[in-house]
């Protein structure tokens, strides 16, 4: 098939046989390595800006420069770093909850709702692997404030003996709701850009190749 027949298609989601076909645990394991070992390069590299920002929203108005310099002058660049152990710890399971459960949720559509577009498919199981990841997420997240916002030295124990002492164990997933919103509808468009694009550079790679023979052909 032609490049100029296949740009038409947008999204295509594998059929549920070609989807038990192309499942193995060792791919999974692969991916969710490749993905958790991604996600907390891009942790490191960007919590110190994301501790200045909560630094930012939750004192009195000050400027970014201002509150680095009195990060670093009372806290040292270690300060800069506070409450990076929740997310990187959190990685591992956060990443495993959300492609697990949108590759199985992607099979359950196709089987039970073959009818469904699939632009539709890849933003439900997406949505849906982001809502399950969401029991290790928020109380990852609230963690994660608190250490930043603490002005000792962070201790991860005392400060979940704090919250369930003075919330109960629900008080973990306080911000429920506002994280829900954030992180349930970000995951469905992942995935179908992931898969819009993945099949666009397909169809523009058998395009190019069809070129190349049609090309060769003509000499």
């Amino acid at each position: 098939m032609s490049y100029k027949q296949e740009q038409h298609i947008s999204c295509h989601v594998p059929t549920r046989e070609e989807l038990k076909n192309s499942f193995s645990v060792r791919g999974m394991v692969n991916t969710i390595i490749a993905a958790s070992l991604s996600n907390m390069a891009g942790i490191a590299s960007s919590h110190p800006l994301d501790t200045i920002k909560v630094r930012m929203q939750t004192s009195a108005k000050v400027s970014m420069k201002k509150c680095l310099a009195d990060m670093v002058r009372k806290e040292g660049v270690r300060g800069l770093f506070k409450g990076i152990a929740q997310p990187i710890v959190a990685s591992v399971p956060n990443n495993s909850s959300v492609f697990v459960t949108q590759h199985f949720a992607k099979t359950a559509l196709k089987e039970y709702n073959p009818a469904m577009s699939d632009l539709q498919t890849e933003f439900i199981s997406g949505s849906f692997g982001a809502l399950v990841a969401l029991s290790v997420v928020v109380p990852s997240d609230l963690m994660k404030v608190r250490a930043q916002t603490s002005s000792g030295k962070v201790n991860y124990s005392s400060l979940f003996k704090s919250i369930s002492r003075d919330h109960g164990t629900l008080g973990l997933y306080r911000g429920f709701w506002a994280t829900f919103w954030r992180d349930v509808p970000n995951w469905g468009v992942y995935f179908v850009t992931y898969e819009y694009l993945k099949n666009q550079g397909k169809s523009f790679a058998n395009g190019q190749e069809d070129w190349s023979e049609q090309k060769k052909s003509a000499f």
